[in-house]
């Protein structure tokens, strides 16, 4: 008996589960999590995974009301029927209190305090051609585009001048590597999934750059110069007009898009 009450407890958790992946889809965060060219595999796997576990349960519950209805037709027994909240386990209780606290509290999107623990990205792609990218779908040139287009172009003077606008979070470097005239404009990337995002930043030059604090989303536009900084030939987005914005629905920028 004890078994089954188990097997019945863990079918309902991954119920839970499941609803929470739905609900989190409806909301329209499930790309806080996932890229979006698997949205629709996740919420078509979660509905069928949510329709066998239901069954699961529906057969469990059944099978247990067969079992009661033989056991009281045969002998009773000395001993008292052993209550079935005295076989919830400890995780269980765990596993379904984090599952509240989930769906209670908003998921939040990666910080400046995460780019900083994680590795920054090298070169996202390196085909050796220099091509200046254009839209996509009538939307601005994503930075992990111009990114990519940065570490292609061997010609370091290819993208001197060129005017981009961007959108990002501050993101200081915690080292000090650059004086106070810079600020690192960052974004995460997903290839896959949240837990494969990467950091990639431009580097942005403004006798005001002090005045922006962490995390702070901005949007800027500027021009494109590679010249050396901290000691290292990098790409530095110069004469920036900074609009200070506020976070996008979607914070993750996604490989390719």
């Amino acid at each position: 008996m004890r078994a089954k009450f188990g097997s019945l407890l863990r079918a309902s958790g991954g119920l839970l589960a499941c609803g929470y992946i739905i609900l989190i889809a409806v909301r329209g965060q499930l790309g806080f999590y996932i890229h979006p060219r698997y949205h629709l595999l996740a919420v078509v796997a979660t509905v069928a995974g949510s329709m066998l576990l239901l069954l699961d349960i529906v057969l469990e519950l059944r099978h247990n009301l067969a079992g009661k209805q033989r056991a009281s037709a045969g002998a009773a027994t000395a001993e008292s029927p052993e209550k079935p909240w005295r076989k919830i386990s400890l995780l269980s209780i765990i596993t379904a209190g984090i599952l509240a606290l989930a769906i209670v509290l908003p998921p939040r999107p990666l910080s400046s305090s995460s780019a900083a623990n994680r590795a920054t990205s090298g070169p996202i792609s390196t085909t050796g051609r220099c091509d200046k990218p254009e839209p996509l779908d009538g939307k601005p040139v994503s930075m992990n585009r111009w990114r990519s287009a940065f570490d292609d172009c061997p010609n370091d003077n290819f993208f001197d001048g060129v005017t981009i606008d961007v959108t990002g979070f501050v993101a200081r470097d915690p080292s000090g590597f650059y004086d106070n005239h810079y600020f690192e404009l960052s974004r995460f990337v997903i290839s896959c999934c949240a837990v494969d995002s990467t950091p990639i930043s431009i580097l942005v030059k403004s006798p005001d750059a002090e005045h922006y604090r962490n995390n702070q989303w901005l949007q800027v536009r500027g021009q494109i110069k590679r010249e050396l900084s901290g000691g290292k030939a990098v790409y530095v987005l110069t004469n920036p007009t900074i609009t200070p914005t506020t976070e996008p629905a979607n914070p993750y920028e996604f490989l390719g898009v």
